[in-house]
């Protein structure tokens, strides 16, 4: 498991390329599940989540076999946090469901959205 930040400013885009190892072995995600989740608070439900993506909705697997895929946090994810002058502290984890069920937590931590100064591009 790796803690970390993720910084990104209100309405930025971001795509990160991943691959999901074991032991430096690459996990073949057949019959795998990939979540990505941002919530405001720990206690809040998944449903109150700011948004999650998941496999065909902003995760999208590249190789199956050698556990690549590309996880994708749109525009409209980041645009949907409140306007403010200062940065937006939520919270994520990246999880892994294997086909045995176990859950496995990939990354963790704090997603901080920065305020944008620009609220178009010409």
């Amino acid at each position: 498991m790796n803690d970390k930040h993720i910084r990104i400013a209100k309405g930025e885009a971001r795509v990160w390329n991943c691959a999901v190892t074991t032991d430096g072995i690459s996990q073949d995600l057949t019959g795998c599940s990939l979540s990505f989740t941002v919530k405001q608070k720990l206690s809040y439900t998944d449903g109150q989540a700011l948004f999650q993506l998941s496999i065909g909705s902003g995760i999208v697997i590249v190789n199956t076999t050698s556990g690549q895929y590309q996880l994708t946090v749109s525009t409209s994810s980041t645009s949907a946090t409140p306007k403010s002058n200062n940065n937006t502290v939520y919270n994520f984890d990246h999880r892994i469901k294997l086909p045995s069920g176990n859950v496995k937590v990939l990354e963790q931590g704090e997603f901080i959205v920065t305020p944008g100064v620009t609220d178009t591009v010409v």
